[in-house]
């Protein structure tokens, strides 16, 4: 995450969750109908250790905790920065700055702000979907019935024959289908130069309308006449050429423009990718279905006479701010 980008999260949370407590007696965020985020009340340490202060703001403190729990949240190779004393020293300057314009930020009212409201909505629900995505499903839930029944439902994505793709020309002679070879020859990796050739010298229409390309088939294959399919397989490497051969309606020369090697994926090589596969499946579908509840519970109502009434600007570009959008769920 990008500096900027870390200190507006902290000062989002900060700022907006230091909205001033409810007063005794007011009843419940729900009852006012507003959610009150607290973050002046620190997390409580049970070791003495960790509850002890390596820094005070006022009658606040960040706690040795707070910083160990910041530190070990890097990656294991920025962690390393902060072996020495001094380094640490550096990072918690950094947490210093950040309280600091928090305090001003909460002086200024600056939680009011509709950008930081709008901002901190999107980290809660961040985290609520984090919560979700941790708790709705768990990897040991997908079985092993479970998985043997996908790559079952699914074997043609595990078994597949091999495949090559051709283009052909279908001559009137086998002297034009002899020319037409000697011309391919000389740029056989061109294939727009091959269609050219299906469009001067091609007598089939069902293959011509399609500049000679006939796509990827198998050795089995009932499409086409079974001398095009055997020529096809008989054909050395890509862009390689066959030799004229009779087939219906005249001499034909193929282009081989593509070949797919046979895929014979066994359960045991598929199964933790298939496992994961369901995992991600399974729990996208439970957090939309949580999702879909909540939207139920909350009786949302759209009316779409203002709906219709809104006014788009589009005469010139605006800037999206950062984080913009909405999120899918």
């Amino acid at each position: 995450m990008r500096p900027r980008a870390s200190i507006f999260c902290f000062l989002a949370a900060a700022v907006l969750a230091a909205c001033p407590p409810p007063s005794k007696g007011s009843g419940s965020s729900a009852a006012g109908g507003k959610a009150v985020i607290d973050t002046e009340s620190q997390p409580k340490e049970k070791d003495p250790r960790l509850a002890a202060a390596v820094a005070t703001i006022g009658d606040r403190k960040i706690t040795v905790g707070q910083l160990e729990r910041a530190i070990n949240k890097q990656n294991p190779y920025v962690r390393m920065r902060y072996a020495s004393v001094a380094q640490r020293k550096r990072f918690l300057k950094n947490m210093v700055r950040l309280e600091v314009l928090a305090a001003e930020a909460r002086k200024r009212g600056l939680y009011k702000d509709p950008e930081v409201i709008r901002r901190a909505k999107r980290v809660l629900v961040d985290r609520l979907l984090q919560q979700l995505h941790k708790n709705l499903v768990k990897l040991e839930d997908i079985t092993d019935a479970d998985v043997q029944a996908f790559y079952d439902k699914h074997k043609e994505r595990y078994h597949q024959a091999a495949k090559v793709r051709v283009s052909m020309v279908v001559a009137k002679t086998k002297a034009i289908a002899s020319k037409v070879l000697a011309l391919a020859k000389k740029k056989r990796t061109d294939t727009r130069y091959f269609a050219q050739l299906v469009n001067e010298y091609s007598v089939d229409p069902a293959t011509k309308v399609r500049r000679g390309d006939l796509d990827f088939f198998e050795a089995d294959s009932k499409k086409y006449a079974p001398e095009v399919v055997k020529q096809a397989f008989a054909i050395k490497g890509l862009w390689g050429l066959s030799e004229p051969f009779k087939t219906k309606g005249g001499w034909a020369v193929l282009l081989k423009t593509g070949e797919r090697a046979e895929i014979n994926r066994p359960l045991e090589l598929e199964k933790n990718r298939i496992r994961n596969r369901l995992f991600n499946m399974r729990r996208f579908t439970k957090v939309n279905d949580y999702v879909k509840s909540l939207r139920a519970k909350a009786a949302v109502k759209i009316d779409e006479k203002n709906l219709a009434s809104v006014k788009i600007e589009t005469s010139k570009t605006t800037k999206l701010p950062r984080g913009g959008g909405h999120h899918k769920h």
